[in-house]
């Protein structure tokens, strides 16, 4: 063993195991004061966080509403295909040092609200991955593995089995017009699935979202090198409708979504205009970007760092209050109904409003309502077969031998190219 190994090694040694309990599996942000966690493939901020074994690079990047920088650390935890940490030691998929020091952070310049942001690439130099697997990268303060800031999901996969996906209406008459099937087969002529109906795991999401995805499918189908998930109801999602959107890229121009933007005592605010529920309007195509969101600012120069942080004012019309809250949803609130989302009624002006802390840029959301544990967006934004989504489709392969959920391939399509 050469001498840079064995330093890596006896370093990793050291480090311990997260508390389960307080942990987190799925994208989380733990303190108030983190604002804007990314995780995405570099060079492509509205990308998902899948990479191919030795071959694919994440960005990471969050901010500390803070003029102080702190140390930041990060480690990766290996997980089953439901995302329970797997029983393998570091040793077994992680190469390189297991706990890294965030080294690149940047104070924000030319902005009313300060605050450090933080970014790094994996894998890098330092560390890095050995198999493929759910990931959960944890960034923690201090090197106290208890004081945890943020989690995000990744997957680290392995283009083994070839993956055929078809779009098409719903099968079922009364959900045609509403609801997008997705048929899906799998080809291994190269690769050993022994049992398909208990070690071969699909996971079907939409839009990448994790809250709603389809994990239980098994095949309808086995014959050989070929599996067949051709379903009628198993594999269906809402169409939903396209996002609504607003662009914060610049502060002082309206736009036909903001209606006004305010500097007061050192804070900017912009103005949404009002919106209607579109629970029984016609579908009308326009152009999303799918709930992501996209940091930008057309009046600086360097991005990530001169982006303003504005408190952005929703306002939802309805002539009643539901009787179950109402969210703003989507990819800035991590696919989840958290409490700074969630809308307050005014009955005397029959509206739902909220203020949000968000970095300038270009983001797209819905309303969401969220009930007996069930994130609902199609009772205020309708549901239409025609409504444009992306899926992906990620295949796992259980190895006794190794002892964890292999991905074996992951595909990805879009309701347009049906």
């Amino acid at each position: 063993m050469n001498s840079l190994k064995f330093l890596f090694l006896i370093c990793s040694l050291n480090v311990s195991v997260f508390n389960s309990q307080s942990l987190v599996y799925d994208d989380f942000v733990y303190k108030d004061n983190i604002k804007t966690p990314m995780c995405y493939l570099e060079g492509d901020m509205l990308s998902a966080p899948y990479i191919e074994l030795e071959s694919g690079r994440l960005k990471v990047r969050f901010d500390d509403i803070s003029d102080e920088i702190k140390d930041y650390y990060y480690t990766v935890i290996h997980c089953d295909y439901q995302w329970n940490p797997s029983d393998l030691d570091k040793l077994d998929y992680m190469t390189g040092f297991f706990e890294n020091t965030i080294t690149e952070s940047e104070g924000s310049f030319n902005t009313q609200t300060d605050y450090i942001h933080y970014q790094f690439s994996f894998p890098n130099d330092m560390t890095g991955v050995s198999i493929s697997g759910n990931y959960l990268m944890v960034v923690y303060e201090d090197g106290d593995e208890e004081n945890v800031i943020i989690s995000r999901r990744f997957v680290v996969y392995e283009q083994l089995v070839n993956i055929d996906t078809h779009l098409k209406e719903a099968t079922n008459i009364s959900d045609s017009r509403f609801r997008q099937e997705i048929d899906v087969k799998v080809f291994f002529p190269n690769y050993a699935i022994d049992n398909p109906y208990s070690d071969f795991h699909l996971t079907i999401m939409q839009n990448n979202r994790w809250d709603n995805a389809i994990t239980n499918l098994q095949p309808r189908f086995v014959k050989s090198g070929e599996l067949n998930y051709d379903y009628n109801e198993e594999n269906v999602f809402d169409g939903g409708n396209e996002f609504r959107e607003f662009n914060l890229s610049k502060l002082q121009m309206a736009t036909n979504q903001v209606a006004r933007t305010e500097l007061t005592e050192g804070r900017w605010t912009a103005y949404l205009r009002t919106d209607p529920s579109r629970s029984y309007k016609h579908y009308i195509t326009n152009k999303d970007i799918n709930g992501n969101f996209y940091i930008v600012n057309k009046d600086g120069f360097e991005q990530h760092v001169e982006e303003e942080y504005v408190w952005v004012r929703f306002s939802l019309k309805q002539d009643y209050r539901t009787n179950t809250p109402i969210y703003i949803f989507g990819k800035m609130t991590d696919w989840q109904c958290k409490n700074e989302f969630l809308m307050k009624y005014n009955s005397e002006n029959k509206v739902y409003t909220n203020t949000v802390l968000l970095k300038q840029g270009y983001y797209n959301y819905v309303y969401a309502i969220y009930d007996e544990n069930q994130i609902d967006i199609t009772s205020i934004e309708g549901t239409h077969f025609d409504t444009e989504n992306e899926y992906t489709v990620i295949a796992y392969n259980t190895d006794f031998v190794a002892g964890y959920d292999r991905v074996v391939g992951v595909t990805k399509t879009n309701s347009f190219n049906r």
